[in-house]
């Protein structure tokens, strides 16, 4: 392996020499004729460093110092330090005369790496024939001495420069002040090298927290000592950069803040001299006690030193911790410390708390990114997360996004790396690979030579590794804790509570520039891959614990396993390591953790690459698997096909029979159920053939539920009881409780719920026996939904809790997203709304963070089922076609079309009824197309309601009449009976209450013969509301009170308070005022519970009218209840048209009311109006104001109240 060196390419000296070329060329450009002697012999010696540059790469690790100061000296002592003007002051002139003496030790150094050079390349043969390696060694030690020799002299002369050139600013800028003495502004120079306060940072997201805890700290303290630790790019200077531009922070120090940048400083005496030039304390001996002295005659002052690592890390590092005491024992002075790692000088009483700066979170990373690209597409996620919130990656990447799209960003970081991440020339702040190679080229790395072999195989494990087990992982290497030690020192490896991990951006430059090597590599690839046993104990006593390691190793394994196919592993190897993948991709698969797709693509083209078809076969088998569980069917189709085909070349029917399964399972994702049901028993078939009776059962048992879509429920019944024998001589038990359950579905549908609960059960029992035995999750999980079919709510969210829980400490989000989606039905189920929809958002978004869009869009639609439940109409029908539109786009069509049916249903209750048949028209072509019969007569039977609010009545008979029969042959009673529904809501309609009561007491029988209590509670409520909206109030009453009856038997929430908000209407009229003012409350108690603002909204309208009524003169009592009688009209009914009757009714008596009023009752009068033309939401969701229907009416009296 090379060593680590400053420069990331081949490429990189001559970059350098460009620059130190151009630099130089500023330098003579700006000098004038009247030029010194001193500065002339400056640009000779710069130009004299170029020709050197060549020559020292011969060796670089020896010149490397050489470098560095020769580009500093050249880069920023020439371009920075030395003034650009016509003349050179005497003393700097004094000090260029003293680095003359360079000259001539560069002519014999040159000579002397030239003569090594020559000896090394040319002679090596002879000396060591000669045993004559002494001339060589010689020139070497000489070459060596010379370097040393003019490191010092460069680096003292760079000090006195800097110094000089730093005092001098400050007397300019002095001086500037004094001439512009009373003006509104102040000339600073742009140019202050070293000593310059950088401005508040434009671009800064993620660090609020952080900010306000280093503001308090010195507004708090006479006096504090902060250190901003962490590793390069992550944001340092400019965390510090925003607290020294704060208000409150200019307020406490005003003009004693000093900003000394130190990165190029490489001692204490340089950070001295150049803190001592920007408070003008003068350079002569003394200049620690004139500096303290300056420091502490000043009330408070607030010191940065930016970039203190080069002094600290160098050889004058005690130097260094000494001064840092003394400034530290100054009173009221509070300083702070940015450095490159995670160690804190010696010294100083620093503030307890203050680890190294974190990494961005992803908020903060899309914040940054959209403030400087502003271009945003669906991959933007990824693209950040790839760059593990480092701030210094995400900027570079940001740039470039101004001109390529995330998408193509991430396909090309994919190729490229770290090799996109850069920006003009190459430096700490404008290049990753730069700022990376300075943390590898520290002094404490190159002190440890096992610390970069460390770095590079830690690089493969991007779940980090604790420390304690780097030694048993790890047996080649020695001293493997003390090379950690180091990565933490020069923070190239984050450490939380000694758990070691790299950051993405830099495992991507060192896995491509420092490759791991022998013979750590294999240790590595041995303890990672004896992990994957543990996937034989999932379905054990031990499952447990197997699937917690699994989990939080699962990257590490993934990165080692596919690094190793992708250096194409020889024939003795590539068996093991097929085992130890097959294993990884099992557990993803059967604990719908990680994604696997990228591991067994390149699995695959090993296996081709060694000619090994049955290893390439089930390599593609796998992966059309992968994808299938991801929702990519397009993709997955394609490659279990070429497989089916492979192992029917190979002649492995077993293998063959099972790519025909998943084919089968993609055919019933598609909704092609018929399809599915053919391919279901050609596998049957073949497994039959080589006696796998556990793939027999499993084609049994899908085929059972593909013929529950197909709502075939007694044909289903009969394939899960086969399935279930056959489930239960294997000892399956999870599988025996799954098709227990199923058969309980199929009966519950089948009007039969004795036999249905006795079915759960029979699953509860299978669930509670093997749980006990094994510990799974998935058992909990299954075992919840069964006691929600019990309707035990309960026991079933206690047990889904505890899944939940489970499923989140091993990292499992698929287990967590579909507990959090069960546990919200069973809250949707008790009308327990507000917290249904809270665990809805939370599956959707975990279902999000995996990529599951079928999971998510699932539960887009139970949400909007959830919102449309509290008759939240608008956001409901918003949800419900998100949801559509992700159906469609994953080739769920029968999802889809459930959700196009969902939208017009909720367009009916907004009377939009024309889209809401656009909507059924859509919905029920595509249920014709897939065969869905059932669903297909539930549309139609929804296209005849809206017909009759049509007036369309002849249409509506027509097509309730195909919905019955269809639901007669399906034998589906319930559906009848909905038909039956409809036409008795027609005839309250229509005020037929003779017609009615008769097809009510059909209803009744109807109803409670398939177990429908509920809709027989619906018949009373709609009988009574229509009796009410003829104000027959007595009998409406007596309707309502059997409703509410029987809605609590049920304990169905929201129709308990539709029928107590109806009975308070009722009520009013029959001056029972008290009765319906507690039926108000009562029920807006119950509406505000589920969450149903527009039924609490109601209620507190109606118990304003109600106070306003007592409030009003007795003379005037008869008329304000002839225009609560307005309101009764409006809301109880649906029909369009006699809404608007209602209306004008109540504006009439509004009218009559403004006409008869006194002037002692005009207040209440007014109180009314304004009551009145409140947009108010009645129980069709229209929203009216008297005014404006008054004046499209025209005819106050219209009809007439009835």
């Amino acid at each position: 392996m090379n060593p680590p060196t400053s420069t990331s390419s081949s490429a990189e000296p001559s970059a350098s020499r460009a620059s130190l070329g151009l630099m130089l060329e500023k330098v003579k450009k700006a000098a004038t004729s009247k030029m010194t002697l001193a500065l002339e012999t400056a640009l000779e010696l710069g130009m004299k460093a170029t020709r050197i540059y060549d020559t020292v790469q011969e060796k670089r690790e020896d010149h490397q110092k050489l470098l560095d100061n020769l580009m500093f000296v050249t880069s920023r002592v020439l371009g920075n330090v030395l003034p650009v003007s016509d003349h050179l002051s005497e003393e700097m002139s004094k000090v260029m005369t003293e680095l003359k003496m360079y000259d001539a030790c560069h002519c014999s150094s040159v000579e002397d790496i030239a003569k090594l050079k020559h000896s090394v390349v040319k002679d090596a043969e002879a000396a060591v024939k000669r045993n004559g390696s002494y001339g060589a060694a010689s020139l070497a030690t000489t070459a060596s001495q010379s370097i040393e020799r003019l490191n010092k002299m460069l680096e003292h002369g760079t000090l006195q420069l800097t110094a000089i050139r730093t005092m001098a600013l400050s007397e300019e800028l002095a001086d500037m002040k004094l001439k512009v003495a009373g003006s509104d502004s102040v000339l600073v120079p742009a140019d202050l090298p070293l000593v310059e306060k950088p401005p508040h940072p434009p671009i800064f997201f993620g660090r609020d927290e952080l900010i306000r805890t280093i503001v308090s700290a010195l507004l708090t303290h006479e006096s504090c000592h902060i250190p901003l630790l962490g590793t390069g790019g992550i944001g340092k200077t400019t965390i510090a950069a925003a607290v020294i531009n704060t208000v409150a922070v200019h307020q406490k120090y005003g003009e004693n803040i000093y900003y000394v940048r130190c990165e190029c400083l490489l001692s204490q005496e340089g950070i001295q001299l150049a803190l001592a030039a920007a408070l003008g304390v003068n350079r002569e001996h003394g200049t620690r006690a004139k500096l303290m002295a300056a420091l502490a005659s000043r009330s408070f002052v607030l010191l940065i030193l930016d970039g203190i690592e080069a002094a600290w890390l160098s050889e004058d590092r005690t130097g260094v911790e000494q001064f840092l005491s003394a400034l530290a024992g100054v009173r009221g002075l509070s300083l702070i410390i940015t450095m490159r790692g995670a160690l804190r000088p010696d010294g100083v009483d620093w503030i307890p708390g203050f680890e190294p700066v974190p990494p961005l979170s992803l908020d903060a990373s899309r914040a940054i990114w959209m403030q400087i690209s502003g271009h945003t597409d669906e991959r933007l996620a990824d693209l950040l997360r790839g760059l593990d919130g480092l701030p210094l990656a995400i900027n570079l990447m940001a740039h470039r996004g101004q001109n390529m799209s995330p998408t193509l960003l991430v396909d090309t970081y994919t190729r490229i790396k770290t090799s996109l991440l850069t920006r003009g020339q190459p430096t700490r702040l404008t290049s990753l690979q730069f700022s990376i190679e300075l943390s590898l080229n520290s002094p404490s790395m190159k002190s440890a030579p096992n610390a970069l072999r460390l770095l590079s195989l830690m690089c493969l494990l991007p779940d980090g590794i604790a420390m304690a087990k780097l030694d048993h992982m790890l047996p080649s290497m020695q001293c493997a804790t003390e090379a950690a030690l180091v990565l933490i020192e020069a923070a190239l490896v984050l450490s939380e509570a000694e758990h070691l991990r790299v950051l993405s951006p830099i495992r991507d430059f060192v896995l491509e520039k420092y490759p791991p090597g022998e013979p750590e590599l294999t240790d590595l690839r041995n303890a990672i891959m004896e992990i994957t046993w543990n996937s034989d104990r999932i379905g054990t006593s031990r499952s447990k614990e197997a699937i917690a390691l699994l989990s939080a190793q699962f990257g590490n394994i993934h990165t080692v396993i596919l690094h190793f196919w992708k250096t194409i592993p020889d024939t003795s190897q590539i068996n093991v390591l097929h085992r130890a993948t097959d294993r990884l991709v099992w557990f993803s698969h059967a604990a719908s953790y990680g994604d696997c797709v990228e591991l067994l693509e390149a699995a695959a083209v090993a296996f081709e690459n060694h000619d090994m078809p049955l290893g390439a076969a089930q390599c593609i088998q796998s992966l059309g698997n992968a994808l299938l569980s991801m929702d990519r069917c397009s993709e997955a189709a394609g490659h279990l096909e070429n497989a089916e085909r492979a192992f029917k070349a190979q002649g492995n029917i077993r293998l063959g029979a099972r790519c025909t399964y998943s084919l089968a399972l993609l055919l019933r994702k598609e909704a092609r159920y018929k399809n599915s049901l053919e391919k279901l028993q050609y596998a049957r078939t073949k497994f039959e053939l080589v006696h796998d009776r556990a793939g027999q059962a499993q084609c049994i048992q899908t085929a059972g539920e593909v013929l529950q879509c197909l709502h075939q429920h007694a044909a289903a019944i009969e394939k899960l009881d086969e399935a279930k024998a056959c489930f239960e001589i294997l000892g399956d038990m999870l599988s025996v409780a799954q098709c227990a359950q199923s058969i309980g579905n199929s009966l519950r549908l089948l009007s039969e719920p004795e036999k249905a609960t006795a079915k759960f059960g029979q699953a509860r029992d299978a669930l509670e026996a093997a749980e006990e035995r094994i510990g799974n999750p998935q058992y909990s999980k299954t075992k919840g939904n069964v006691l929600a079919s019990l309707r035990q709510y309960t026991k079933a969210l206690t047990k889904l809790d505890e899944a939940k829980g489970v499923f989140e400490s091993i990292g499992d989000i698929l287990g967590s997203a579909q507990c959090s989606q069960s546990i919200s039905l069973i809250h949707a189920t008790q009308f327990h709304f507000s917290e249904a929809r809270e665990q809805m958002r939370i599956a959707g978004a975990l279902y999000k963070d995996i990529g599951n869009r079928a999971g998510e869009a699932e539960c887009m639609q139970s949400y909007s089922e959830q919102l449309l439940m509290t008759r939240n109409y608008t956001e409901a029908l918003d949800t419900c076609q998100s949801a559509a539109q992700y159906f469609t786009a994953l080739g769920e069509r029968n999802r889809s079309a459930q959700c196009r049916w969902m939208a017009g249903d909720i367009l009916c209750r907004l009377h939009h009824f024309e889209p809401a048949l656009n909507n059924f028209k859509a919905a029920q072509e595509m249920f014709q197309e897939l065969d869905n019969t059932k669903d297909l007569a539930r549309c139609i039977h929804s296209t005849a309601n809206v017909m009759w609010c049509l007036s369309r009545p002849r249409e509506a008979v027509e097509r309730l009449g195909m919905a019955k029969a269809m639901f007669e042959s399906l034998q589906d009673p319930f559906g009848v009976a909905l038909c039956h529904q409809s036409e008795f809501a027609h005839l309250l309609r229509e005020n037929d209450f003779k017609s009615a009561s008769r097809a009510f007491e059909m209803l009744k029988k109807n109803f409670k013969a398939v177990g429908k209590d509920h809709e027989l509670a619906k018949c009373w409520q709609l009988m009574g509301e229509a009796l009410l909206r003829n104000q027959l109030f007595g009998r409406a009453l007596g309707q309502l009170e059997e409703a509410r009856k029987a809605f609590e038997v049920e304990e169905h929430a929201p129709g308990i308070a539709q029928c107590m908000h109806s009975i308070g209407m009722a009520a009013i009229p029959q001056r029972r005022l008290e009765c319906a003012a507690s039926n108000f409350v009562y029920a807006g108690s119950v509406f505000r519970q589920i969450g149903d603002k527009s039924g609490e909204e109601s209620c507190a309208m109606f118990c304003e009218v109600l106070d306003l009524i007592k409030a009003a003169p007795r003379r005037l009592e008869c008329e304000a209840e002839q225009k609560i009688r307005g309101y009764i009209l409006w809301h109880t009914e649906r029909h369009l048209y006699a809404e608007a009757d209602a209306c004008r009714a109540v504006a009439a008596a509004l009218e009559k009311l403004k006409l008869e009023a006194t002037p002692s009752g005009s207040r209440t009068v007014a109180q009314l109006d304004e009551l009145q033309a409140r947009p108010i939401r009645a129980k069709t969701g229209w929203r009216w104001k008297i005014g404006s229907l008054r004046k499209k009416q025209g005819d106050a009296g219209g009809r007439g109240s009835r």
